[in-house]
């Protein structure tokens, strides 16, 4: 298993927070690399084109789109290095490590993640479930595929691309597994996507902070 932490490398709190996640990793012998985020810039607009990522889902109350938009394009790089890597651990700056990360077998796409903003259904049991805490992922901060997973990812962007954790829905790619209890989890004190509303929706009282 390759891992990533998505950071945005010119801003400075970022970084931070993926070293930290870094960090939490090695406790639990998980060797996290840094990713090379995309920020809104006229290379993810490029990006964007030659992906065929629409806009037209994007436009809600509780993201920057562009900001939001670069975020997708992040894992969506990862998604492509996940075909030849084969089994890819996806993580977010924020992510901090409670546990080791699970042995156990999963199909094609597999949330680690502690639900991150509102409320969330109970695990059926102890273990590998099919996604149960929402209908779509509770924040795309830790989240392993393989390669057939992050093919049905990308063979679905162009009809259904959205804000990641959205567009990561039980509906959409019914393989999605969740583990309980979540060995990953968010301590964020800081948004780059979010508007003032969507960190007040947070768990946490995060602030919006722009991308340079």
């Amino acid at each position: 298993m390759k891992s990533y932490v998505i950071t945005i490398e010119s801003m400075p709190e970022s970084v931070e927070l993926a070293e930290r996640c870094i960090e939490s990793g090695a406790k639990y012998g998980v060797t996290v690399e840094k990713h090379p985020a995309f920020i809104p810039s006229p290379e993810t607009d490029a990006y964007i084109k030659a992906n065929a990522i629409s806009s037209v889902r994007f436009r809600e109350r509780w993201s920057r789109i562009e900001n939001c938009m670069a975020a997708f394009c992040s894992h969506h790089s990862l998604w492509v290095k996940a075909l030849t890597e084969r089994d890819v651990l996806i993580l977010e700056h924020d992510a901090v490590f409670k546990e080791p990360i699970p042995t156990a077998p999963y199909r094609m796409l597999i949330s680690y993640g502690a639900p991150s903003y509102g409320s969330a259904n109970q695990a059926p049991m102890m273990g590998v479930n099919n996604l149960f805490s929402k209908k779509y992922l509770p924040g795309a901060h830790a989240y392993r595929l393989n390669h057939m997973g992050a093919k049905a990812l990308l063979d679905n962007v162009l009809l259904n691309a959205r804000p990641t954790d959205l567009f990561l829905a039980s509906d959409v790619f019914p393989f999605i597994q969740e583990y309980y209890p979540w060995p990953v989890q968010v301590d964020d004190s800081i948004s780059t996507i979010q508007t003032v509303d969507g960190c007040l929706a947070k768990h946490n009282k995060v602030r919006p902070i722009g991308v340079q």
